[in-house]
């Protein structure tokens, strides 16, 4: 769950900074990343691992739209700044499983229907690299994508217009799950509002209206 942000965080402050050694450590970080924890013959990202008498070994290869969304969005990041196949083709491949294997038979987003705990906004962060995705290397069908789980999400508010991260099941208008009260679980609230932000392509640095 860290290796993924930090590659993408190093990648901006090479941007910013200038400074090459932010880019070898997310270029060096993400091929750490690769070679544990992607199948690069199917895009699938796994959980975690562990050393042991120094050999690395999966220790949870369950598949998160956290996991996926943030290693789509490296590997995004470090082809548009070196250019290298690789980067494209492990993109193409995370992708297509997130969409084949994340879904129902509707193509909506159907992992993590919890209310509580982080796994409640892990959509959320799928729904912003989804959006590199479309954009940053021209798959626009994605955004018909995002745009079908944005407003199935808003279908399924509540009478105040609240979504929790439950979005194949009606909000509750008490924001209660049996006895898991989620009022104040704004990072749950927040994947409906990510899938809403992000239907909206970035051009010339500015949102508009697809």
């Amino acid at each position: 769950c860290i290796t993924g942000p930090a590659i993408i965080a190093a990648t901006y402050l090479y941007e910013i900074s200038e400074d090459a050694t932010y880019l070898s450590e997310a270029v060096a970080t993400y091929e750490g990343q690769r070679s544990r924890l992607l199948d690069t013959a199917t895009g699938r990202v796994y959980d975690c691992g562990k050393w042991t008498d120094g050999v690395f070994s999966v220790t949870n290869s369950w598949c998160s739209t956290y996991n996926q969304g943030t290693m789509l969005g490296a590997a995004i990041r470090l082809y548009q700044i070196t250019g290298e196949r690789q980067y494209l083709d492990d993109a193409e491949k995370i992708w297509a499983y997130s969409y084949d294997h994340l879904t129902n038979g509707d193509r909506l987003v159907n992992v993590c229907q919890v209310v509580d705990g982080d796994l409640c906004g892990f959509k959320g962060i799928l729904m912003r690299y989804a959006r590199h995705y479309a954009e940053g290397l021209d798959h626009p069908e994605v955004f018909d994508w995002i745009r079908l789980n944005a407003f199935h999400a808003y279908q399924n508010r509540n009478a105040a217009g609240v979504s929790w991260s439950k979005w194949l099941t009606k909000t509750a208008e008490d924001l209660c799950d049996g006895n898991k009260d989620v009022t104040d679980n704004a990072f749950g609230a927040s994947t409906a509002v990510s899938a809403a932000v992000n239907v909206f392509p970035c051009v010339a640095g500015k949102r508009q209206n697809p």
